[in-house]
């Protein structure tokens, strides 16, 4: 067997022995096993992304190493399916991941977007999408830390809403982000069901601009304006102004 033969047999079985390594250590859930149901209504206009479910693992290196543990991750993106002509699509994920590293199911994130500005009758590029973020660690030395009712809680329903922000229009480059009025994330380690029910709240849009003096400030759906202190809206104004508890401008 001359050099180079050698050469490439030795290459093929390294490559098939890193292969057959890689695949011990990859997602692998187990037929039948645990699931949890994802379900995501998504707003006219929008789109919906894929979901993004981290797993973690105490047994498998490199660790990404924080100030109180040591893990590996891997992330699954799932596609979720549109249920007929409705706008809730549904996804169900593994509990269990499997494989030796012991692969459990720690976060989802769940999310819709708008590819343009002009869905929203906006004029800017988008800067973000809608988010929400669901915790379901089930390590056990986390279980003992949470509270009696968020242990046993087997549904968890997001339900934020989301005022557009048009930041930076003085500028003739507008961005356009989410701002969250109401919870963008839920925990709950026995959860069987997730739910994000986004609210994007078109028709109240706030707005920073610039004056003559170069002076910022945020003005809101009302016709009101304030000083940019924060560089972001007042989210409790916006509320009341949805809610019609402050007369109109």
């Amino acid at each position: 067997m001359n050099a180079r033969l050698s050469l490439l047999i030795g290459g093929l079985g390294l490559a098939l022995t890193l292969t057959a390594c890689s695949s011990r250590y990859d997602l692998a859930p187990p037929p039948g096993g645990p699931q949890i149901s994802v379900t995501i209504k998504v707003p006219e206009g929008a789109s919906v992304k894929a979901i993004e479910a981290k797993y973690l693992s105490d047994q498998c290196f490199p660790p990404q190493s924080g100030p109180f543990n040591s893990y590996g991750s891997e992330v699954l993106k799932v596609k979720p399916q549109r249920q007929g002509d409705s706008d809730r699509y549904e996804a169900r994920l593994d509990l269990d991941g499997g494989s030796i590293c012991r692969w459990r199911l720690a976060t989802v994130t769940v999310g819709v977007k708008y590819w343009r500005a002009g869905l929203l009758d906006l004029a800017g590029s988008m800067q973000e999408d809608v988010t929400a973020l669901f915790n379901v660690d089930r390590q056990p030395e986390r279980l003992n830390e949470l509270p009696e009712a968020m242990r046993t809680r087997k549904e968890l329903l997001l339900t934020a809403h989301y005022y557009p922000y048009v930041a930076g229009a003085g500028s003739g480059s507008a961005v356009i982000r989410f701002i969250a009025s109401g919870s963008d994330y839920a925990e709950g380690p026995a959860a069987e069901r997730l739910v994000f029910e986004p609210q994007v709240e078109s028709k109240f849009v706030a707005r920073m601009s610039q004056d003559a003096q170069g002076e910022y400030s945020i003005l809101y759906p009302d016709g009101s304006r304030r000083p940019a202190e924060t560089w972001h809206p007042d989210v409790e104004k916006l509320d009341a102004i949805r809610l019609g508890a402050l007369p109109s401008r």
